[in-house]
This record gives C-alpha cells, sequence and structure tokens, in this order.
C-alpha cells in the first residue's frame, strides 16, 4: 500500500499523511524503513497508544467487515476464504467501493455534515 501513496504523491504532486496506530505492523522495523524510505512524500501521523474508536475510525470499518461480510461469507472449500477476502478487501481500493461498503447511517451523517457546513 505504502507503493501506491508513494506513487500517487509523486502523480498529484501532493504530500500525503498517513494516520496510523501503534500496531506492530505499523511499527516494525521493516515498516519504520519504508516509512524513511518516503518521508519527503509520505507524513506518518501517530495516533496516541489507546485512541478511543471515534478518532480512529478504522476500527469501525474493520467492525462493520468483520460482522457484516466476513462473518457471512460462504465459499464452497474452507481454504478458499482467504481468497475470497482478498478479493472483498481489493474492491474496497476502487472509487465508490470502501462507500458502498458502510452502513447507510455513516453516509447519512456524512451527507448532514456537508449539506449544514455549505
Amino acid at each position: 500500500m505504502l507503493a501506491q501513496l508513494e506513487e500517487r504523491a509523486n502523480r498529484t504532486g501532493k504530500r500525503i499523511i498517513l494516520v496510523l496506530d501503534n500496531g506492530s505492523a505499523h511499527t516494525s522495523r521493516r515498516s519504520q524503513e519504508a516509512l524513511a524510505r518516503v518521508k519527503h512524500l509520505i507524513r506518518p501521523f501517530w495516533l496516541p497508544p489507546y485512541t478511543s474508536e471515534q478518532l480512529n475510525d478504522i476500527e469501525a470499518v474493520w467492525k462493520h467487515l468483520k460482522d457484516d461480510y466476513f462473518s457471512r461469507m460462504l465459499t464452497r472449500k474452507a481454504d478458499h476464504f482467504v481468497d475470497e477476502a482478498v478479493k472483498l478487501l481489493s474492491r474496497m481500493r476502487t472509487g465508490k467501493g470502501l462507500r458502498q461498503m458502510l452502513k447507510p447511517h455513516h453516509h447519512d451523517s456524512v451527507r448532514k455534515k456537508l449539506v449544514s457546513s455549505a
């Protein structure tokens, strides 16, 4: 994913701020080295440890995916589950993919915020 963000920053000429929690995948030596390599394009913004889900919106997205998608996924064979999960996550990368997966009440609250600020 970092390579895709790097490509986007190069393409748009805009620096990216990447919000990260303190999970081991983000704080590992390998991740730190990768972030250091692209620091001129991508600046990490570290959430404080034990940040509430209100600040870390991705937690709500993961919960929704687990509750409403992964828990209901049916595959012909158990070993096909990972491939199907990867396909689902790949759909999130497309234009409106993530927005289509979020609960309708989330769309309504975002819409209200946009209308009230206009």
